[in-house]
């Protein structure tokens, strides 16, 4: 003959304190396993975007919260992961319309943000868009001048008729004067700290990631679930 037991369900107000806690700290594992979803990870994202958005004092960030921000206009999260090994990946192009709030160089025009979907990192590329035009003195050619800023230092990139020219390759020796001394020089420090203050502002995006990550697999969320869907535990505080 079969054996029937009986059990009994109890909603947390009648769980002793020790279950009561087992019952908070079950509810927030599983927040941060199995019924992690889709839904969180859209969540996690719209944290990143606004708080990069709030560091770059893109336009609508001190209006709209997380969850109705707009954007970032050329601006996109490619790829991130919170928890474990933490990472966010930014795409995009930065200028001073999306990004007022940077402190941008005269002659520095656009940021150029590279990353990937399995990427860990954000790659910060500032670039001087401007063609300044020169003239040989020597031969008396025309050229275009623009500049790309690779972290340290400005590199010049010369283009004329004959095509892309580097500074630091070999060039007519009638044009290695005009390379050399008709170059106009800039302040490297002032480019450096625009691309750190890029950077800075993705560490401060990922960390309010990271927080609101925290939040949504901790014992306040967890608490705030339980008394708003008031499950039902085993007397141990176990989910029933």
């Amino acid at each position: 003959m079969p054996t029937e037991h009986t059990r009994y369900s109890y909603k947390y107000d009648e769980l002793t304190d020790e279950a009561k806690a087992k019952a908070v700290e079950e509810v927030a594992n599983r927040f941060a396993g199995p019924w992690w979803d889709e839904h969180d990870n859209a969540a996690i994202r719209e944290v990143l975007v606004y708080s990069f958005a709030e560091q770059l004092k893109t336009a609508g960030w001190d209006t709209y919260g997380p969850g109705d921000f707009p954007g970032i206009d050329s601006v996109s999260v490619v790829g991130f992961q919170v928890g474990y090994a933490p990472y966010v990946s930014f795409n995009g192009t930065l200028t001073r319309e999306n990004a007022p709030g940077l402190p941008w160089h005269d002659h520095a025009d656009t940021i150029e943000l590279s990353g990937g979907q399995r990427d860990d990192t954000t790659r910060v590329h500032v670039a001087q868009v401007e063609a300044l035009p020169f003239e040989c003195t020597a031969c008396g050619q025309s050229a275009d001048v623009t500049y790309a800023y690779d972290g340290t230092a400005y590199t010049a990139h010369v283009r004329r008729e004959d095509g892309l020219v580097y500074p630091d390759e070999e060039t007519d020796a009638d044009h290695d004067a005009w390379l050399l001394e008709g170059l106009p020089t800039y302040d490297n420090a002032a480019l450096a700290r625009l691309a750190e203050a890029v950077e800075e502002a993705v560490r401060a995006a990922l960390t309010a990631g990271e927080k609101e990550y925290d939040y949504k697999t901790g014992a306040e969320y967890a608490k705030e679930w339980i008394e708003a869907n008031e499950p039902d535990f085993n007397e141990d505080g176990t989910i029933f």
